[in-house]
């Protein structure tokens, strides 16, 4: 299923490190996670993930991992529509 998401940085210009993601998470709570370049202040990010339509509702969100290898969120989980 083809999946999009506009961000836009709300302090700071983007993230300068390299090992950051896009996760995304079904009704039945199985997540899909895509390392992304987070770099620009906003931008579009795009994907075809491993869900079907019926599989919704949808939630996302953005996280980078700590130097442990913890993921840290850099957003809350936002619903998907």
């Amino acid at each position: 299923m083809g999946v999009s998401v506009d961000y836009n940085w709300v302090h700071g210009s983007g993230s300068d490190r390299d090992d950051c993601f896009w996760e995304i998470k079904n009704d039945r709570g199985a997540v899909f996670r895509l390392g992304v370049d987070l770099r620009q202040g906003s931008g579009t990010l795009q994907t075809f993930a491993p869900f079907r339509p019926e599989d919704k509702p949808f939630v996302s969100r953005l996280h980078q991992v700590d130097t442990a290898g913890n993921p840290e969120p850099l957003s809350d989980w936002t619903a998907m529509h």
